[in-house]
């Protein structure tokens, strides 16, 4: 299996222009055929909703900080249940083996604020089914009415313990969830965060890096035999009402770094530069081990790549030496 998403890099531009036709006809050709590939990749470096991404709700609670490329977003419990979202493209089940990351940095956190409602609520970001999601009878904070989830809960401490608490919720709204605490996130720091689901084993994995390095060990999820079953179709930050609970949350921070990508389908190199003389790319894989660059000087050809790499963040650095080449191709391959 190998990706067909080719980078090519180069020493001269001045080159005939039939070649550089046939060129972008091939690129555009194999991009098209892989349109489907239920990757996305997200730095927020331009405007997303220019993007594929959509607000559902409070369009007041999401924007998008030009400056620092990235999303600013307001968890505000007393506003309606609002996503910033974008489609899969696809159909996740229990059945699909899939991963995906994203960083969050917190500003400000108040829980538990509002008189009469002393009770925290969760920030979240996940997978859930858009459809049932925007459904007037969706009530994320009853824990039976919120159908189809992968998520990740961060639930700010009230006097019971910061609770990191990544969750599953069926199509009949059955929970399966993991709670770790204390784990607080400080305000301030940048938080990578991962979830794996595994379909053979059954379990969801998240993994946490603060300001890069090692943080908690996050209880995994797993999903009893009797589970229903999930329907996921869209990524999410997802802002979820308690107007009518004993809850109160007023969460405000920043959003960046969101990567998806499922083991039935091709990972992608994306954030491909050349700087100087390096070629410089990136990708999110679910087994990185599994997976190798290769390189051509005409397409047909291929070679494994004798580059430089490295693992940041639970993104997959690449870089290559591309002074003397004049055309060189570049492809993940399994």
């Amino acid at each position: 299996m190998v990706d067909y998403n080719i980078f090519w890099s180069y020493k001269e531009i001045e080159m005939k222009i039939i070649i550089n036709l046939l060129l972008a006809i091939v690129f555009i050709t194999i991009e098209s055929s892989l349109s489907a590939n239920n990757l996305h990749f997200e730095t927020f470096d331009s405007d997303p909703l220019t993007k594929g991404w959509s607000v559902h709700g409070d369009k007041s609670l999401f924007e998008w900080d030009e400056d620092s490329e990235s999303l600013r977003v307001k968890w505000d419990t007393e506003r309606p249940s609002s996503f910033f979202y974008k489609p899969l493209g696809r159909v996740l089940t229990e059945s699909n083996s899939f991963a995906f990351t994203f960083q969050i940095t917190l500003d400000s956190v108040k829980a538990g604020y509002l008189e009469g409602k002393p009770y925290t609520f969760q920030v979240a970001l996940g997978l859930l089914n858009i459809s049932s999601a925007i459904d007037k009878n969706f009530n994320r904070g009853t824990g039976s009415d919120s159908p189809n989830l992968v998520e990740w809960d961060y639930f700010p401490d009230t006097g019971f313990g910061a609770t990191v608490s990544p969750a599953v919720a069926s199509d009949k709204s059955e929970f399966s969830a993991g709670f770790t605490f204390p784990a607080e996130l400080l305000i301030g720091k940048t938080y990578s965060i991962k979830l794996i689901y595994n379909s053979e084993e059954r379990v969801l994995k998240t993994e946490m890096l603060e300001d890069g390095k090692s943080w908690e060990t996050i209880q995994t999820v797993e999903i009893s035999s009797d589970f229903s079953g999930f329907f996921v179709d869209t990524f999410s930050i997802s802002n979820f009402s308690a107007k009518d609970s004993e809850s109160s949350l007023l969460a405000i921070g920043t959003v960046d770094e969101v990567a998806l990508v499922t083991s039935d389908t091709l990972p992608k190199l994306f954030g491909v530069k050349i700087n100087g003389s390096q070629w410089e790319a990136k990708s999110f894989l679910i087994e990185p081990e599994i997976w190798k660059v290769e390189s051509s000087n005409d397409v047909l050809n291929w070679n494994r790549a004798i580059l430089d790499s490295d693992s940041l963040n639970y993104f997959q650095y690449f870089n290559d030496t591309v002074t003397n080449k004049e055309f060189q191709f570049y492809r993940l391959s399994r």
